[in-house]
C-alpha cells in the first residue's frame, strides 16, 4: 500500500516530536543539598544545560536564604550546598559562614 503525502507528512512529524523528546531529556538534571545545621536533602532537582547555570541557581539560591536568615537575627555558622548530578557525583560544593555584629561604642550605650 502505498502512503499518501499526508501520512508521511504525519511521520515526519512524529519522528521530529520523538527527536525533541530525546533532546529534551538530554538535559542533566542536577540536585541541590543543602545543610545549615539540618540536612535538606533536593530529591527532585532541576535540570541545567551547563555548570556555569548550575553554578548561577546554586549561588542565587543561598544567596535569598542568606538575607533572610542575617535579616532574623539568625545564625550561618556553617552552610553547606552541595549539588550532585544525576549520577550521584557532587560537580559542586559551595559553603558560606556568615556572621552580622552590631558595634555600639560605649558613649553611645549609655
Amino acid at each position: 500500500m502505498l502512503s499518501s503525502p499526508a501520512d508521511e507528512w504525519r511521520g515526519r512529524l512524529g519522528d521530529m516530536s520523538a527527536l525533541a523528546s530525546q533532546q529534551e531529556s538530554a538535559v542533566p538534571r542536577y540536585f541541590f543539598n543543602f545543610h545549615d545545621g539540618y540536612d535538606f536533602i533536593d530529591s527532585i532537582g532541576s535540570e541545567h544545560p551547563d555548570i556555569s547555570s548550575v553554578r548561577a541557581e546554586a549561588v542565587e539560591t543561598i544567596g535569598e536564604r542568606l538575607r533572610g536568615t542575617l535579616l532574623n537575627n539568625k545564625d550561618v555558622s556553617a552552610w553547606l550546598m552541595n549539588v550532585r548530578n544525576e549520577a550521584g557525583f557532587t560537580v559542586l560544593i559551595l559553603s558560606l559562614a556568615a556572621t552580622v555584629q552590631v558595634v555600639i561604642p560605649k558613649t553611645l550605650a549609655g
